[in-house]
């Protein structure tokens, strides 16, 4: 690096402590000693060379901020030697001294040798030395700017990378926060489902005590109807009309009774009956048998899926006979025109699993009583045609099989009850023969109930 480079380096900081340097550069040395007097004293180094290649040396040996040439010079005029100096020491100020005769080419010179100013012989002394000291201002002050352009264009090039370093942190901050939003979602709608669900117990909790204490009200005044009944059936003949009379009643108390049994099995309190390993299509196609032909004269087509060789659930036929039962009586109350009615059963042998679907074409359920349709007494049927313990009552049964119930509907378009238990066995459901009513009947072994209470069709 050459020493008007470290000069350069050093800054103007470093020019003040050190003092500037001048070169004056002319043939005549009593000008040259003109000059020297002139800035004896002063706050500088002087310097001085009698021709252009002495004072290239001296340029080339130490850092000098401004120079000062003659015109007139032998062998090289003094724009030629300023242009060498402004491409060789482009940080150098340069000033031209010329004689009255050179004015005019001393002045077209100027944007060729981009001098800082030119002066006239003679110089008035003031003048010279005033131009000397605002050109070396005018050097420090574009060391300082060529300084400050440097650090800005550092300071930039940081600021770029810690910009690109900020713009990857907020990418992968974005990231996190978006995933967090994400977990909370999740976490929000697990929350949300697990208090509807713990409201839905709360609610079933409720009515399992409400229930338990109506089934033991109603149960003794019922028994002394039935009992009552059975004295007077002894005593009434066959043939009067009377007796018929009292068979109706008696029919009439024990679906009261049934009734009452309803919840008192929705209340949990009682497990008498046994859990024996059974069919899921063969409960379906007995619940069909007891409203197939209502279903039929009602206009509704019946379309079954229901697969074969289904692996055995652990349950109470009865109970899950009810469900069914209860089901396809809502789908046919939903279609009072008639439509179809699917029912599909099929195996989850990868949950262990057995599923039934019960879905119809009817008016479907408004979504803002999907959420409550499970609630004891809620009922959109006509006041006294409806209890609004059906689906109650069948979502307890469903739940005491350790099972699960689900319903999707859509207005006009028809509901889907989707239900799932859990598989008892390895052993696959034998296929069972047609029916009279062209549907899979019969009873598997496993099955038989002498005591189980019998399962009467809804009254109209």
């Amino acid at each position: 690096m050459s020493d008007q480079a470290k000069a350069k380096d050093q800054g103007p900081a470093a020019a003040s402590r050190s003092g500037h340097r001048v070169l004056f550069v002319d043939d005549d040395r009593d000008v040259l000693k003109s000059l020297r007097r002139l800035f004896h004293g002063e706050s500088m180094e002087v310097m001085t060379a009698e021709n252009s290649q002495e004072a290239l040396a001296l340029l080339d040996q130490h850092p000098v901020q401004l120079v000062v040439s003659d015109q007139r010079m032998p062998g090289e005029s003094g724009v030629e030697f300023l242009n060498r100096v402004r491409e060789r020491f482009p940080e150098v100020v340069r000033i031209l001294l010329t004689g009255y005769a050179d004015v005019d080419a001393a002045a077209g010179a100027i944007n060729q040798s981009q001098v800082f100013r030119f002066l006239q012989k003679p110089w008035d002394d003031s003048d010279l030395r005033d131009t000397v000291h605002r050109a070396l201002a005018y050097h420090d002050l574009l060391l300082e700017n060529q300084r400050l352009q440097e650090l800005t264009g550092r300071q930039n090039q940081e600021l770029r990378a810690l910009n690109h370093n900020l713009e990857a942190m907020v990418k992968e901050r974005t990231r996190e926060l978006e995933d967090t939003v994400v977990r909370y979602r999740e976490a929000n709608a697990r929350l949300q489902e697990a208090q509807e669900q713990l409201v839905q117990s709360q609610k079933m909790a409720s009515l399992g005590l409400l229930a338990a204490g109506v089934a033991h009200e109603l149960n003794n005044p019922l028994s002394a109807i039935l009992a009552y009944i059975q004295l007077l059936l002894q005593e009434i003949p066959a043939e009067q009309p009377a007796h018929a009379d009292l068979h109706e009643i008696e029919e009439a108390a024990h679906r009261c009774r049934r009734i009452v049994e309803d919840l008192r099995l929705f209340s949990r309190q009682s497990r008498s009956a046994e859990s024996r390993p059974l069919g899921l299509n063969e409960v379906i196609e007995s619940a069909l048998r007891l409203v197939g032909r209502q279903l039929s004269l009602q206009g509704i087509l019946l379309e079954k899926d229901l697969e074969d060789d289904l692996p055995l659930i652990g349950g109470n036929r009865n109970r899950l006979q009810s469900v069914f039962l209860n089901l396809l009586t809502n789908a046919q109350a939903a279609m009072p025109q008639g439509g179809t009615l699917r029912l599909k059963t099929r195996a989850r042998r990868k949950e262990s699993q057995v599923e039934a679907v019960v879905a119809d074409t009817g008016v479907g359920i408004p979504p803002e009583n999907l959420p409550k349709i499970f609630d004891p007494f809620f009922t959109t049927k006509p006041e006294g045609t409806g209890t609004g313990l059906g689906l109650s009552v069948s979502y307890g049964i469903v739940q005491e099989h350790d099972g699960t119930i689900e319903v999707e509907s859509a207005m006009g378009q028809g509901t889907k009850f989707t239900l799932r238990f859990p598989a008892a066995a390895l052993r696959l459901e034998p296929r069972f023969p047609p029916g009279e009513d062209g549907a899979r009947g019969g009873r598997h072994n496993s099955e038989a109930d002498p005591d189980a209470e019998p399962i009467l069709p809804p009254a109209a």
